[in-house]
């Protein structure tokens, strides 16, 4: 489960990279970790309520 997520995500990154210049891809990066973030935060209230 864990490998093909990497796998995936390591495809998706190298298709980026062709498709965008380097900092497109940061800010892409940028923007995906921060929805990780988001979701992790719901997460965490959902288990509080």
């Amino acid at each position: 489960m864990v490998s093909s997520y990497t796998r995936y995500a390591y495809n998706l990154f190298g298709y980026v990279n062709n498709r965008l210049n380097l900092s497109e891809s940061i800010r892409l990066i940028r923007w995906v970790i921060f929805l990780y973030m988001v979701d992790k935060k719901i997460d965490k209230v959902v288990w509080v309520v």
